[in-house]
């Protein structure tokens, strides 16, 4: 007797333990393959030789992935991520599974975003050769806007770099163009040191400014020009005339005439009328900076 009650108790304690675990069960439901966590993604695009990492939710919590095509996009999964990567551009898909569910995510693979690796580069006059890398894009087109002649620019396109030569101040801007019509811009500044504080005409083709007239005299006159001098006596020494500079304004360029005066043993410049840019204008002392290819002049100017 003692021995049947026995069994009929450990009968239901079993009963009951098992009846325990199956609500248990219940309660955990499994919900569908979530693909990305703020928005469920059915297709996604990548750049070749780049990885996306996508966050994943849904199903046990375990998932594996297979990509149709190898070729075009290789996956694999860490933890709750899947990590694509674009071997080719082309398109594929990749199959998710997780417990009892599965889910289809169509895969594009494009090329790289264009791009330069730097936007603004600064060189000094007479550098050697720097390069920028360039990529995607495909076949690159480019536009050069450099008024002042200010660089060289050489595209290697079997290593997609763009080679820069230097060669006198000024800004110029460097537009690609991808085959998709895709753009981006370098800006390439070249400047020296150096600062112009005294009327005169000075070189600026190395990374220094430098002198190349001390002027000890200045003749002003309105309809002749400007006259520099290199010594208090006109006749003796170095000089150089340009005509007036009237009213300039920043950023415009004026033809300017010069006459080089006395001997120079390594001119520079030359008798002529030459576009000079104006950089500056210092209306306090009625001063106006003018540059030219490879030179910079700080000079009077006259207003209307």
């Amino acid at each position: 007797m003692n021995k049947t009650i026995f069994y009929l108790l450990l009968a239901v304690t079993t009963l009951i333990t098992g009846l325990s675990a199956c609500s248990e069960d219940n309660d955990t439901t499994l919900s569908d393959i979530r693909i990305g966590r703020e928005a469920q993604l059915h297709e996604v695009s990548v750049s070749r030789q780049t990885t996306r990492n996508i966050l994943l939710d849904g199903g046990n919590g375990k998932y594996a992935v297979y990509v149709a095509n190898p070729q075009i996009a290789t996956a694999k999964i860490v933890n709750d991520t899947l990590k694509l990567t674009g071997q080719f551009e082309g398109t594929t898909f990749a199959t998710i599974r997780s417990h009892d569910f599965e889910k289809r995510l169509d895969i594009n693979v494009v090329p790289p975003t264009l791009g330069f690796s730097q936007k603004h580069i600064r060189l000094a006059p007479k550098n050697e050769s720097t390069s920028v890398t360039l990529t995607g894009g495909g076949i690159v087109n480019f536009e050069i806007d450099d008024p002042d002649k200010v660089v060289s620019v050489k595209w290697n396109a079997a290593n997609r770099v763009v080679e820069l030569r230097p060669h006198y101040e000024g800004e110029a801007v460097i537009t690609a163009i991808g085959q998709d019509g895709s753009r981006d811009q370098l800006t390439v500044s070249v400047s020296c040191e150096g600062e112009l504080n005294r009327i005169g005409y000075y070189s600026t083709r190395s990374k220094v400014m430098t002198t190349e007239l001390n002027t000890r005299m200045v003749v002003r006159n309105r309809k002749a020009g400007i006259s520099l001098f290199g010594s208090v006596d006109p006749k003796n020494g170095q000089g150089l005339r340009l005509s007036p500079i009237v009213n300039p304004r920043q950023g415009q360029t004026y033809d300017v005439t010069i006459a080089m005066l006395g001997q120079w043993p390594n001119p520079k410049l030359s008798n002529g009328t030459l576009k000079l840019r104006v950089l500056e204008v210092r209306p306090d002392k009625h001063l106006v900076v003018l540059r030219g290819p490879g030179f910079k002049f700080l000079l009077p100017y006259y207003d209307n």
